[in-house]
Parts: structure tokens; C-alpha cells; sequence
């Protein structure tokens, strides 16, 4: 748990970077208020408001990734634990399954949770970006995408010295369109709120 601790702290001082922030008047950035207590984050002033808000869900959110790519994380038990609810709430298709057709749904489910949690991360991470530096511009969107696929990378890299788990550029790939999806379910969010506030 220290390590993926030290690993999601280490990720996590990237999302803002210095280039994107801007100071206020106040000497504050983000939308925090000057009376929340301040935190420094790459040499910027932030509200603790704004931290807890925008930046913690980004790191837990990281450790919740890292977790799953430990041995808990692994095929064997994953697929045991679809096995089981296989078994509880769908007894009749559990029964009907060839070895096959178990297979190739412990590699779609497997896969789905790829995309699922870095779709997660993108969304979280374009909001920081937003929040924290107040960008609203094309770097808001590649900036994020290039931060949860970087980490993508990372995870993937550290299994490497996790036994029981083997790192795959095609997972790599994956992550990086699951994180396009959440953007993308960003950016349609965001343009439908601007068509109502223009209505």
C-alpha cells in the first residue's frame, strides 16, 4: 500500500502543470477562496478546498488503479470471482457456458474494466485541470489524455515486478481509449451545457 501511495503522490504532481496555472489577484488560483488555507502545488498557491475537491479524488482514484494491478488483481482471482457471481445470479447461462465461452468472457469483462476505470481517470483529471488551473483551452483535453496515459504506462510497467501479472503495450492502447472516452463524454457535457446556458 506505501508504494502505490508514493506511486499515485508521484503521478499526481503532474496534473497541473506550471505552464497551465495562473495567479489571481488574490494570489490564488483555481476557484478556491482565500480563507480556505493554502497548499503550494508545483510552486502555485491552492486552497485546501479546491485540493480535497479536484486534486485528492485524481490520487485515490490512482491508488484504486494501482491496487488492481497488484496480484489481487490478477486473472486467477478476477476470474474466480466472475466465476462465483456467474454461479449466484446467472445460474442457467453458468450452466450452458462451455470453457470457451467462460473464457472469452473473463477477456471481455477484463478488457471493459480497462477502459472502464481510465474513462474514470480522464474525467477526473480534465476536471482537476480545469479547476486547479482554470484551462479551458485545447491543452485542457490533451494535456489530460497525455497525463492518464502516461500513467497507463507506468502501471503497466510496475507489473513487470509483480508476479503473476504480465504488462502489454496492447492494455497500454486500451487505457488510452478508455481515457478518450471519458473526454469525450466530457466534452459532449460540456457542450450541451453551453447550448442551455445560451438558450
Amino acid at each position: 500500500m506505501r508504494g502505490s501511495v508514493t506511486t499515485a503522490r508521484t503521478i499526481a504532481t503532474t496534473i497541473a502543470p506550471a505552464s497551465c496555472c495562473h495567479r489571481s489577484t488574490s494570489g490564488k488560483i483555481g476557484n478556491g477562496s482565500p480563507h480556505d488555507g493554502e497548499l503550494f502545488y508545483l510552486g502555485y498557491p491552492m486552497s485546501l478546498r479546491v485540493f480535497i475537491r479536484d486534486v485528492l479524488p485524481v490520487v485515490l482514484w490512482m491508488i484504486v488503479i494501482y491496487s488492481l494491478s497488484t496480484s489481487a488483481g490478477g486473472a486467477t482471482h478476477t476470474n474466480s470471482g466472475l466465476d462465483a457471481i456467474l454461479a449466484r445470479y446467472f445460474p442457467f447461462l453458468n450452466r450452458a457456458l462451455t470453457w470457451g465461452g467462460r473464457d472469452a468472457i473473463h477477456y471481455y469483462v477484463r478488457k471493459a474494466a480497462h477502459v472502464t476505470e481510465y474513462a474514470v481517470l480522464g474525467i477526473l483529471i480534465v476536471r482537476a485541470l480545469r479547476h486547479v488551473c482554470g484551462v479551458s483551452s485545447r491543452g485542457l483535453w490533451s494535456g489530460a489524455w497525455l497525463l492518464a496515459t502516461a500513467y497507463a504506462a507506468s502501471d503497466e510497467f510496475h507489473q513487470i515486478f509483480v508476479p503473476g501479472r504480465t504488462p502489454k503495450v496492447t492494455d497500454v492502447m486500451l487505457d488510452s481509449a478508455g481515457v478518450l472516452l471519458g473526454l469525450g463524454i466530457m466534452l459532449l457535457r460540456q457542450k450541451r451545457m453551453s447550448r442551455r446556458e445560451a438558450e
